[in-house]
């Protein structure tokens, strides 16, 4: 999904939940096959840090979280991978 898909509002970018949910929706159902066979995969979703029920954030303030339109910059690996380290220990 380019960055034009994303949209300043409210001095936050963001883009709609929706629209995350179903460009994810392939993938989803694969991890979620996998799981039948593999019950104990520990899938890392980062979802549920950069979005809300209505929209997904690029940045918070005025840091940026990725460098791109798939990939973290460091401040977006940095928070996702608190949620990491609190899955794992």
């Amino acid at each position: 999904m380019p960055l034009s898909t994303w949209r300043e509002e409210n001095n936050r970018c963001a883009i709609d939940r929706g629209l995350v949910d179903k460009r994810q929706q392939e993938y989803r159902q694969l991890f979620d096959s996998v799981m039948i066979n593999v019950p104990s995969l520990l899938i890392m979703d980062p979802v549920p840090v950069f979005c809300n029920e209505a929209r997904c954030s690029m940045k918070q303030s005025s840091t940026y979280f990725y460098r791109d339109d798939d990939h973290l910059n460091l401040a977006g690996a940095y928070l996702f991978s608190k949620k990491i380290v609190t899955q794992l220990f």
